[in-house]
């Protein structure tokens, strides 16, 4: 696992659909995919300062050395890269314009899908992400085209990404009982 933004799109599309939820996930900004009407959501990076900080190993409960599935080490983390990602969630609200509860049912659905989001993306980070603490947002009519209140909802989370060191080489140190050598060194690789 590399833990990328798009890495994590992917395995939110497999979540949902093993869970039966239809709806498309996609990568970019609510600019890019503004003019879609579906129902969807879609993950970003975040742009400009702050979106990204690079600090020592982390979160506090990564180990020192990195495995991959078959137990072989790859290689420990120096510094994790912590990117901030942003999530947008918009649910598509009854056409009906004069219907009394039109709002209060599409931000029920949108907050239902932001639920199933951040449940689908823990699921897969394993404890990699975090959510940024005062970043969700309802923005309304006022802020963006087409919205209305209750319908697309945001928040921001954090990833955090090893900068793993060089794999490193263990030497196997063998016995060659046939050659009347004591030892005999050999670099896998």
């Amino acid at each position: 696992m590399n833990l990328t933004l798009p890495e994590i799109k992917d395995a939110v599309i497999a979540d949902f659909a093993a869970r039966g939820i239809a709806v498309p996930v996609l990568y970019g900004t609510w600019e890019t995919h503004r003019h879609r009407a579906d129902t969807r959501v879609i993950l970003g990076l975040r742009p400009g300062p702050g979106s990204f900080d690079i600090q020592a190993p982390g979160p506090a409960n990564a180990p020192g050395y990195i495995y991959d599935a078959g137990e072989a080490l790859i290689g420990r983390a120096l510094a994790s890269d912590y990117q901030i990602a942003k999530a947008w969630i918009y649910a598509k609200p009854d056409p009906t314009p004069k219907l009394a509860s039109r709002t209060e049912l599409v931000q029920k659905a949108a907050q239902a899908l932001k639920h199933q989001l951040w449940r689908a993306i823990t699921r897969f980070s394993q404890g990699s992400v975090a959510p940024v603490p005062g970043s969700g947002e309802w923005p309304d009519e006022g802020r963006l085209e087409g919205v209305i209140y209750g319908s697309l909802c945001t928040f921001e989370f954090s990833l955090a990404i090893p900068i793993l060191d060089d794999p490193l080489v263990i030497p196997v140190i063998d016995p060659d009982v046939e050659s009347g050598s004591s030892l005999e060194l050999t670099v896998p690789g």
